[in-house]
């Protein structure tokens, strides 16, 4: 009887392995969509984590609040509530964001930013554009409505991704920078070319350098 037993479980065991070894010889179903929409991934489903998505809901519960100026909207408020320093600001000339129209070398798009959050300022843009690194779904983009409410409210935003997901960000939700030629008004010469600027960048062709 013990015979018979140990030759069942050797049988047993050598048809589970069999079985194994033919799974993992079957190629992989190649996903077919787009990469953030990929089931390990999910970014327009899973529930953020960032700091915009912390101060979107204490705005909701109404923790805190938002102070309207005059001069610059909800940007100086923003700046306090995120902790991200004025005097990180950088100026975009060229037409190349979301409100491009508002956009030109008289009237630059400001950014700020720290290592988890930056967002611009436009005068006169009817938005403010916010976008935050998600320690699970990487970078998540908002907006937040420049007009005088009780309780302004942060929306989160994925139609950011028509560009924010490309060959430039690797595929992946990410940010974007990049090189462009510009006319006199800001709008973008796309035949002139350009290049992404990364950490591999010679220094001679960053900050508008070619």
């Amino acid at each position: 009887m013990q015979r018979i037993v140990w030759a069942a479980l050797l049988l047993a065991t050598a048809a589970l392995g069999a079985a194994v070894a033919a799974r993992a010889q079957q190629p992989a179903t190649p996903f077919v969509g787009i990469l953030d929409e990929h089931p390990a991934i999910e970014y327009a489903q899973r529930p953020t984590h960032d700091r915009v998505t912390g101060l979107a809901r204490a705005l909701a519960d109404g923790t805190v609040s938002l102070t309207y100026q005059e001069n610059g909207g909800y940007l100086q408020s923003v700046l306090d509530r995120l902790r991200v320093p004025a005097d990180s600001q950088v100026l975009v000339f060229s037409k190349t964001g979301i409100q491009r129209a508002s956009t030109s070398p008289h009237n630059p798009r400001a950014l700020y930013f720290d290592d988890a959050v930056v967002f611009g300022y436009i005068a006169g843009a009817p938005l403010l554009e916010l976008a935050a690194h998600d320690p699970e779904q990487g970078m998540v983009f908002y907006t937040l409505d420049q007009t005088v409410k009780d309780k302004p409210q942060l929306v989160r935003r994925t139609n950011c991704l028509t560009c924010h997901v490309s060959a430039s960000t690797l595929e992946v939700p990410g940010m974007i920078n990049r090189n462009v030629f510009a006319r006199a008004d800001g709008s973008v010469v796309p035949q002139l070319g350009g290049n992404d600027v990364t950490h591999r960048t010679p220094l001679l062709q960053r900050w508008g350098g070619m």
